[in-house]
């Protein structure tokens, strides 16, 4: 069976674009979505509703409104999800799903030196 990935860095949490970005990845119709510089708020709510709508599994770090991270959108159920490794500084930015048929590690790195624990 032939599964679709897409991943899309939405920028600023979609802002705006949010419908937007919204339309499209429906349109796409993936088996999984990886969206980088997803945050929680209005639009990031608003994304919530609309993939929940189309029956994706929805999984994300928990972390506070306004926060870029990233968000993992799945057809099929997601069975774990977790932090790559507890010991990093900040659990928000490899964060891993395993949807059943496929296990992956989304990354959202920071910018800078802060990015150099999470290469190790």
């Amino acid at each position: 069976m032939k599964r679709k990935i897409v991943t899309w860095n939405i920028q600023h949490g979609g802002g705006s674009r949010a419908s937007l970005v919204a339309d499209w990845i429906l349109r796409l119709d993936a088996h999984l979505i990886i969206i980088t510089e997803f945050r929680l708020g209005t639009s990031g709510y608003f994304l919530f509703d609309v993939l929940r709508a189309a029956e994706y599994y929805l999984s994300y770090p928990n972390v506070g409104e306004g926060v870029n991270t990233l968000l993992v959108a799945s057809r099929s159920e997601i069975v774990e999800e977790k932090p790559l490794d507890d010991t990093l500084p900040d659990q928000r930015h490899l964060w891993v799903v395993n949807v059943g048929w496929l296990e992956l590690c989304a990354a959202y790195m920071p910018l800078g030196k802060q990015k150099h624990p999470y290469w190790k």
